[in-house]
């Protein structure tokens, strides 16, 4: 449907399943594929997002979408305090989503915006971080959010590392034109991006 009716969209997903749609993909007016990877440790992987695709096969669906002329990139969210936000690491992973020919990086730091997820994140902690769990109820305790005195240092590291690398941050491609498959399609607000978010 978004196809017949040219409408632009944006996709949001870490599952290598995408590529299993690129005709479709090419018939559309991609924005941009964002494909979630926050880090390339494969333990902290593992223990935060178990039973999902490896950051290798993400790292390799990026490629492929960029060489098949799909605009992609990496979401690098969530970024954990004191686990995935040192430089170092940061540092393994533009590099990595560079040569794989990531369009772009949009770094975001872990949220813990609801009770359930937080109740989640925390028990996943303590079965793997018991020594950081006073540390990141101090971060949390006033907010959902981290801290900006907290987030800004690595943020601009992030910033010092795309300028290092051929990648550039995150911004909003500039929406393609709408183009009606038929007369009669012109539905109110076509012209904006329709986001797509798939696990």
């Amino acid at each position: 449907m978004l196809a017949e009716y040219q409408v632009p969209v944006t996709i949001t997903t870490r599952s290598p399943l995408i590529l299993r749609d690129l005709d479709l993909l090419k018939q559309l007016p991609v924005s941009s594929v964002n494909i979630s990877l926050s880090t390339l440790n494969p333990t902290v992987w593992r223990q935060f997002e178990p039973y999902t695709p490896s950051p290798a096969q993400r790292l390799k669906t990026i490629r492929r979408l960029t060489e098949e002329g799909i605009p992609a990139g990496i979401f690098t969210a969530p970024i954990l305090p004191y686990l995935t936000d040192k430089e170092d690491g940061l540092t393994e992973l533009i590099a990595s989503a560079s040569a794989a020919g990531s369009q772009f990086m949009m770094p975001s730091f872990l949220r813990l915006s609801t009770s359930e997820v937080k109740v989640w994140f925390f028990q996943t902690l303590e079965r793997h971080y018991p020594h950081l769990v006073a540390d990141y109820a101090k971060l949390y305790s006033g907010s959902g959010s981290v801290p900006h005195s907290f987030r800004a240092p690595v943020m601009e590291a992030i910033e010092r590392l795309l300028m290092q690398y051929p990648m550039r941050p995150f911004k909003a491609a500039a929406e393609p034109p709408f183009r009606p498959a038929r007369p009669d399609a012109e539905p109110e607000g076509a012209g904006e991006p329709v986001q797509l978010t798939l696990f």
